[in-house]
Formats: structure tokens, sequence, C-alpha cells
């Protein structure tokens, strides 16, 4: 595998583990789910997770 591969499947990895914590956080947190349906941006910036936000 080249480096760059390499470098891309890690950030395919960390950004797949962000959005199970988000995922398993709604699922446990019911005001954390109504936040994030009803500002998502927001929420999504405050958990550290604007990667998921279209550029």
């Amino acid at each position: 595998m080249s480096e760059v591969s390499t470098v891309q499947h890690a950030e395919y990895d960390e950004h797949e583990q962000q959005f199970a914590r988000l995922i398993a956080k709604c699922w446990a947190d019911e005001a954390f789910k109504a936040k994030l349906l009803a500002n998502t941006a927001e929420t999504l910036q405050e958990e550290k997770a604007s990667t998921f936000l279209k550029q």
C-alpha cells in the first residue's frame, strides 16, 4: 500500500469512528439527538465533527 493510500485509509477510519460515536450518542441521549436534528451544523461543530458538513 502506498503512503498516500495509507494516510487516506487512516483518515477514513477516523471519520468512520467519529460517525459511529455520533450515532451512539444519538441512541443514548434523546436531547442530543433532538439538538442534532434541529441545528445540525452548530451541533457538529460543537462535537468537533464538522468534517460531516458539506464544504
